[in-house]
């Protein structure tokens, strides 16, 4: 119970942007409890906030080791993988994630990020495309369905994708400029 309290210490001081106060509150509940999953999750993440790449995955693996199931650690790994343009452990990581919780959205836009850097584009296009049936105004998602489009000459598509991401996110600039660019792509007046 002690270590849950210096864990949810470390927590908060993470929200709150003190870093090193987090960092020195989850040691203190893993020194507590060695085998706490989460307190090593916890690190995970202030490691990587800190800027300590490979302590973060070192903390995540350790998670993952002593919980297997425990998908926000798997997901977090998955995230460093995509990061580091690991594309085939990351594709491992969410698709874990995603035995555990099958609609989670940004597990499945993540998937179809990375399979579509590893050119698997119809894999690809199934994880985004069920990631916008979760979410509809999932804006990255459909992003990334339109480049899907684009690059296969489906040009009505790929606007229609970008459309719908505009409507769902009007005030993000950049893809008002895609869709200009996709216009003048295309010939449009």
């Amino acid at each position: 119970a002690y270590a849950e309290v210096r864990a949810q210490a470390g927590l908060a001081r993470l929200a709150v942007g003190d870093f090193a106060g987090a960092h020195a509150a989850i040691l203190g509940a893993i020194a507590i409890a060695p085998n706490y999953a989460r307190a090593h999750y916890l690190l995970g993440l202030v490691r990587y906030a800190l800027g300590d790449r490979a302590g973060a995955a070192d903390a995540l693996h350790n998670a993952v080791e002593l919980s297997p199931d425990l998908f926000s650690a798997r997901f977090e790994m998955g995230l460093h993988a995509l990061h580091e343009r690991r594309f085939e452990d990351a594709v491992g990581e969410f698709e874990a994630v995603l035995e555990r919780v099958p609609r989670h959205a940004d597990a499945l836009c993540l998937l179809g990020t990375a399979l579509l850097e590893m050119n698997r584009t119809d894999e690809a296009q199934r994880a985004l495309d069920e990631a916008v049936g979760i979410n509809p105004s999932y804006t990255d998602a459909r992003k990334k369905l339109a480049l899907i489009h684009f690059r296969r000459g489906d040009l009505e598509r790929a606007d229609a994708e970008l459309a719908a991401a505009a409507n769902a996110s009007p005030d993000y600039a950049d893809l008002h400029k895609i869709r200009g660019d996709l216009h003048l792509h295309r010939g449009d007046p």
